[in-house]
């Protein structure tokens, strides 16, 4: 899909003039809430603003996608260094204060939780930075909302530990 084929692109980029790039997986906040309460339409409506306000916080070359529901994914291609991410993810996060003016007279605040991933730090395949960018968003969650994280390596080795965990109960309960 075109996602896949930005972030290979930037990564091929990278890997070239040994520069850095971020991942963003940006997940909105209670935003079922929003769509069952005010309609899918108001939702539908919601999720192109949005688009356009995160496509307004970054460089003309770097790409915005939504992957699904309410999740979108920002690649920042051609870092000088991986902290550059967390100025974008700021400027996001302050741009969301805004209100969003939707179908005429609604207005509407969404927040955000900003999961970052950045290459080479934290893997140097498509696959591997998106794990880890989507470890990242569930780690802003848990950490309140509206706020951006890092992934870090001990945040996979939690989930990693949590997994064999969950399978060996399941095989204890199968066991009586």
């Amino acid at each position: 899909n075109g996602f896949k084929a930005s972030l290979q692109a930037a990564l091929e980029r990278a890997r070239r003039n040994a520069s850095h790039v971020g991942l963003m997986f940006i997940d909105l906040d209670h935003f079922k809430r929003i769509n069952d309460t005010l309609g899918h339409d108001v939702g539908d409506s919601l999720l192109r603003n949005l688009s356009q306000r995160l496509t307004e916080q970054v460089r003309a070359y770097d790409t915005v996608s939504r992957i699904g529901g309410d999740e979108f994914t920002i690649i920042l291609g051609d870092l000088e260094a991986p902290e550059d991410t967390a100025a974008v993810a700021r400027k996001i996060l302050h741009s969301l204060r805004v209100p969003l003016c939707l179908n005429g007279d609604l207005r509407v605040i969404v927040t955000a939780s900003i999961g970052i991933a950045t290459f080479p730090e934290c893997g140097d395949d498509i696959d591997t930075l998106m794990r880890a960018a989507d470890v990242a968003m569930y780690q802003a969650k848990r950490d309140g909302r509206n706020l951006y994280a890092f992934y870090l390596p001990e945040m996979g080795a939690r989930d990693r530990s949590l997994l064999q965990m969950e399978q060996a109960l399941r095989a204890a309960v199968e066991e009586g």
